[in-house]
């Protein structure tokens, strides 16, 4: 295949149909009409061999010679957008843009009022775009650029995302005022009498909770297991159900209700909150910026 006799233009249509793995929406993404588009898809699999998305059904779907595109192709523009991006002035203060972010309810909950009051304050005109979905999608999410930023728990990620640590989440038992085993000192043994609230994505009792349990060599009744940190703590404050949560939620929440916290009467670790990114924030001078004042209110948290 010669390099010279591509189109680069195609390149970016090649992009935007695997992402979309749809013609319209491929074509608004790059300014094409539907024939347009098409037009280029047809050239497109004329290159390559292949016929990079066929229809099954109602929908399209990609090859495998598509799939194997996908990554390499989107490595290579944002390495071309770091050649062609000049240097320019951003002026937030004017600037009009979204941020798309997937972060869980907790996240969300702590970190939106510091950071809305930022942005009122330096760029009124942006607009925050918060998502959520399981953790084996984020870096689906952030490869494919369908999200900007992720925010949360992720130990190992690939290569192509770039991270930094937000802050360290202690974690505390959170329960309602009075609640018989807050008074006096939490122990062990008053955390195991009560039943608790247990979060789960996936509808089991937290695996993170359980562990730390096992090696303090007790084990916690869950009555209730649900799928978002902040339901947990909102079923406490009218009964005697206890909840684990982070101690920046139980912060927050213990000063707009009728809610109490202690330090857990055992081991655990503390949350390590991460940022998430690709490349495409290091270019883009928006997000560059934003990314720079979301570590910077994070870290006054």
């Amino acid at each position: 295949m010669n390099l010279a006799a591509i189109d680069l233009n195609l390149l970016l249509v090649l992009d935007a149909l695997l992402q979309e793995t749809h013609v319209t929406r491929a074509g608004r993404r790059v300014g094409l009409s539907q024939p347009a588009t098409s037009s280029a898809l047809n050239r497109l699999r004329h290159i390559f061999g292949d016929q990079l998305m066929e229809r099954v059904g109602r929908r399209m779907q990609l090859t495998a010679r598509a799939h194997q595109l996908r990554g390499p192709l989107r490595e290579a523009l944002d390495q071309l957008g770091r050649v062609v991006t000049v240097s320019e002035q951003f002026d937030p203060s004017t600037a009009e843009f979204s941020v798309r972010i997937l972060a869980s309810d907790q996240i969300a909950f702590i970190l939106l009022p510091a950071l809305r009051a930022k942005l009122r304050e330096l760029a009124p005109r942006v607009e925050l775009v918060f998502t959520w979905s399981d953790r084996a999608n984020t870096f689906d999410l952030l490869i494919d650029d369908r999200i900007d930023f992720a925010i949360g728990v992720y130990g190992d990620a690939p290569h192509q995302c770039q991270r930094t640590l937000l802050f360290d989440d202690d974690i505390v038992v959170q329960a309602r005022k009075g609640h018989p085993a807050f008074r006096g000192k939490l122990t062990l043994e008053r955390f195991l009498k009560y039943p608790r609230v247990a979060i789960s994505f996936e509808g089991r009792a937290s695996s993170y909770l359980e562990t730390a349990l096992a090696r303090a060599g007790a084990a916690s009744r869950s009555e209730i297991v649900v799928a978002h940190l902040l339901n947990a703590p909102l079923l406490t404050w009218d009964s005697d159900l206890m909840t684990v949560v982070p101690i920046r939620m139980a912060r927050r929440l213990s000063a707009m209700m009728e809610l109490d916290w202690r330090p857990v009467p055992f081991a655990i670790d503390p949350l390590r909150i991460e940022l998430l990114w690709r490349a495409r924030a290091e270019i883009d001078p928006a997000l560059t910026w934003f990314r720079g004042l979301l570590v910077e209110v994070a870290s006054a948290l």
